[in-house]
């Protein structure tokens, strides 16, 4: 209290605390690693061993990196924890966001060297690999490198299902991974919230949300859908289906209320030759509006390549771009209507990166 504020006459009226982080000096860009999949939690179906896609850069040392896996009381364990974390703004220290929830408390789970997890997937995706697989659950994974830390977040479940939000009605389809079977009758809520509701026949559910200038308002900004069926559960991640600056999540988001929408690439990263497959769904809210969309490739405000694509009769599109040496870097796929309105985008990453080498040894019989 009484602090003055230097070149003026004001004066700190009452007592504050202030928080800070102190962090290591910035360490080599070269060491790096990423996770394909963006979403906050990701999904593992029951009785497979996790496997994630990521890219590990050939400096990132793999010999050294040390993979523990703890796990949550429960869903609810979680989100209070989540939530809780998400309290500290991510400008407050950009380092910590590497590494979001303790694990102190938490049951340890596995521990394994990421050399000893890391290979090459059928799609010869670089991919870390658990040692077993896991009861239903959600579980905490973090790698522990020299001066650099990840955590990740997935759970086990026979349960899950696709989010579509929306300035208004939002839906959510829910059906059971094990059979492909609709979920009726299943609990869906938005996440510490009040809304709330019950799929039907088709697993179903829908949701009349705040309007975004409301949501801003009362700061109402949810991570997570939960859906619950007997004693399994799970969580969707939330993308932002509001205008970016109000209401974002995600990797991509919607810059139009407009339109049903979604984009998908089939690999979040590519080597500069590769090829990018990508689909889609671009639909008018009250109408069918346009017969086809253009698909850019962006990269830093500039297109890299462009093209018209027809929407089939549900409104669905698909196509590719054949990549030409490109440059290494984040890159944007931008959907518009014929009408040039933004619909949607979603991001990929090109780079230049190796196979590990293997050494084969055969000893003839003779």
């Amino acid at each position: 209290q009484g602090l003055p504020l230097e070149g003026s006459e004001q004066k700190l009226a009452e007592d504050k605390v202030f928080s800070f982080f102190t962090t290591q000096a910035r360490t080599d860009d070269s060491m790096y690693l990423s996770f394909e999949d963006r979403s906050i939690v990701k999904f593992v179906k029951p009785n497979a061993v996790p496997e994630f896609r990521l890219y590990v850069s050939e400096a990132f040392p793999k010999a050294d990196t040390t993979l523990v896996v703890h796990k949550f009381t429960n869903v609810d364990d979680f989100l209070n924890k989540f939530e809780a974390n998400y309290k500290v703004p991510s400008w407050v220290c950009l380092e910590c966001t590497t590494v979001s929830i303790p694990t102190a408390n938490l049951g340890k789970v596995s521990e394994m060297k990421l050399e000893d997890a890391f290979g090459i997937d059928r799609r010869k995706q670089q991919s870390l690999r658990l040692s077993s697989a896991l009861p239903e659950g959600i579980y905490s994974l973090t790698a522990s490198a020299p001066q650099k830390t990840f955590q990740i977040f997935f759970i086990v479940s026979k349960v899950t299902g696709f989010f579509m939000p929306s300035d208004t009605e939002s839906i959510v389809l829910a059906h059971d991974i094990t059979n492909g079977a609709p979920l009726k009758n299943a609990s869906v809520s938005i996440a510490q919230s009040d809304f709330s509701a019950s799929t039907d026949e088709h697993g179903l559910a829908k949701f009349d949300l705040p309007s975004c200038e409301e949501r801003e308002k009362q700061n109402f900004n949810p991570h997570f859908v939960r859906i619950q069926n007997g004693a399994s559960e799970s969580l969707l991640s939330i993308e932002g289906s509001c205008s970016p600056q109000l209401f974002r999540g995600g990797f991509g988001y919607f810059p139009s209320g407009d339109y049903w929408s979604t984009a998908v690439t089939d690999r979040a990263f590519y080597k500069p030759t590769d090829t990018i497959n990508f689909w889609g769904l671009a639909r008018g809210r009250d109408s069918k509006s346009f017969d086809s969309v253009k698909i850019s490739i962006m990269r830093e405000g500039n297109i890299v390549n462009t093209r018209e694509v027809k929407l089939s009769d549900t409104d669905t599109f698909t196509g590719s771009f054949a990549l030409s040496n490109a440059e290494t870097g984040y890159y944007t796929l931008e959907i518009k209507s014929q009408k040039d309105e933004l619909i949607r985008t979603t991001y990929f990453n090109v780079e230049t990166y190796a196979k590990p080498a293997y050494e084969i040894l055969i000893t003839p019989k003779k």
